[in-house]
């Protein structure tokens, strides 16, 4: 099996910077991130940017390590897996901030994967659980940022 995608989107009644700034700051991520044990940026980074290199913890304890590839506020940020979880051989992530009226974003989380043997042999499956794990994270966002 190839390359995998996985597309997941939400409207969030907030303005796109707000929604932006929300996700990318690492002291609010569990707050929001279901998926997450344990989010930091590395290297004694403060903010994230180009460059940036995150590690997050899942809470069935598989961790990656990823690196900024685009930091495009309010619009975009993507990044790469730089180590991860042994079933990856290549991981991408692009989460999409548009605005769709002055008080309102649409959020879309997008994944792009490669899974190693033998894990490619139940990719569907994978797909079918990271899908589930990604509409659970953006409706939380949605909770806490449209009912604080």
């Amino acid at each position: 099996m190839g390359r995998i995608s996985c597309r997941e989107q939400i409207a969030i009644e907030r303005e796109q910077r707000d929604v932006f700034d929300y996700t990318q700051n690492y002291r609010f991520r569990l707050d929001w991130d279901t998926l997450l044990s344990q989010a930091d940026l590395l290297d004694g980074v403060g903010t994230a940017h180009v460059g940036a290199k995150a590690h997050c913890v899942a809470h069935n304890g598989h961790s990656m390590v990823t690196r900024y590839i685009t930091f495009n506020r309010p619009e975009r940020t993507a990044i790469e897996m730089i180590q991860g979880p042994y079933m990856f051989r290549s991981f991408h992530g692009c989460w999409v901030f548009k605005a769709t009226s002055q008080k309102a974003t649409e959020v879309s989380f997008l994944y792009s994967y490669q899974l190693r043997f033998p894990f490619n042999l139940v990719g569907l499956m994978v797909n079918r659980v990271l899908r589930q794990h990604t509409r659970q994270r953006l409706a939380s966002l949605k909770r806490n940022l449209e009912w604080p």
